[in-house]
């Protein structure tokens, strides 16, 4: 299964020299590949990273590199997205400094193969296990608890970017519905348009090295109590409404094609951040939900008092 399709990674640089090597060759030690590409972007970099990516570029015919303005990771990935090659069956999110596993791309084409007759939007995604600058172990990306889908989506981002992996139909349906400036995280929108418009797939296996290190973007916590006190540190923080905000960017370019009651819910999420009332109403009703019930009715409170606003 999959040894055949066409795969393009997509990769965003960004003052990465340290660590790029190792990952590129990472992804061409992938097993059981016979048809990868690798379209590198970098941010504008300043370090040694567009001379390296110049040279690994001439050295190899199937790595593209665009050489862009620092725009940002999310917007760096959407241009990825949009400069990426639809021939390809399946593409790859990647990290400029993490470590695949050889069986990583053979694993997620396996589950994806799975439903691609039916031509749907399908995104794959992984645990991880954490590592320092020296690939010293930390810990690992806890296992979602409940399943993975649109109601977990709209509260919570369990599909880390760097796993990810989707078909061409869902690379379609989000260039399709375009890009919006309160994007709050790539990987997180991915998950939202996927879940709601196609099917979603969590796999229990790890399959990526994570640094977790200074110059992370974003980092991930690794047990229960960490990422309850950094939600509730987020909660009280100028990242509190970035949720709220990517959920009507999300409403406001999906709405119309979004199965009825996916739309009914985020049209109660919405009106209940203008009105008391509504908020009550949708506190109760709520199909929304987190990995643990703890975090579900945080942010059920967090809901109810305001802390989203739009």
């Amino acid at each position: 299964m999959g040894q055949n399709k066409k795969i393009q990674i997509l990769l965003s640089t960004y003052n990465g020299y340290k660590f790029i090597k190792t990952q590129l060759e990472s992804i061409l030690s992938q097993e059981n590949i016979s048809d990868i590409k690798i379209l590198v972007r970098d941010d504008g970099s300043i370090d040694e990273t567009k001379e390296y990516l110049k040279a690994v570029s001439l050295e190899y015919d199937f790595i593209e590199v665009i050489f862009g303005k620092n725009v940002g990771v999310n917007r760096s990935y959407f241009e990825l997205l949009e400069c990426a090659d639809k021939n390809c069956d399946y593409f790859a999110f990647s990290d400029q400094d993490d470590i695949w596993l050889p069986f990583k791309m053979k694993r997620a084409m396996d589950f994806l193969d799975r439903v691609s007759e039916f031509q749907k939007p399908c995104l794959y995604s992984s645990r991880s296990e954490i590592v320092d600058e020296n690939l010293e172990h930390i810990g690992e990306v806890l296992n979602p608890i409940k399943p993975v889908g649109f109601y977990n989506a709209v509260a919570q981002n369990v599909m880390p970017g760097h796993t990810q992996v989707f078909n061409r139909a869902a690379l379609e349906m989000t260039l399709k519905h375009g890009y919006h400036k309160n994007i709050h995280v790539i990987d997180w929108w991915m998950y939202l348009s996927v879940a709601a418009m196609g099917e979603v797939f969590f796999d229990p296996d790890i399959t990526v090295k994570h640094r977790q290190h200074s110059d992370n973007t974003v980092g991930y916590r690794i047990n229960f109590v960490e990422q309850s006190f950094a939600r509730i540190k987020r909660a009280f923080s100028d990242e509190r409404n970035k949720p709220a905000l990517q959920l009507k960017a999300f409403s406001d370019l999906y709405y119309d094609d979004m199965p009825e009651e996916y739309r009914t819910e985020v049209r109660s999420y919405l009106s209940g951040l203008k009105k008391f009332s509504d908020k009550i109403r949708y506190v109760i009703s709520a199909k929304a939900y987190r990995q643990s019930g703890f975090e579900t009715a945080l942010f059920k409170v967090l809901y109810l008092f305001g802390k989203y606003k739009i």
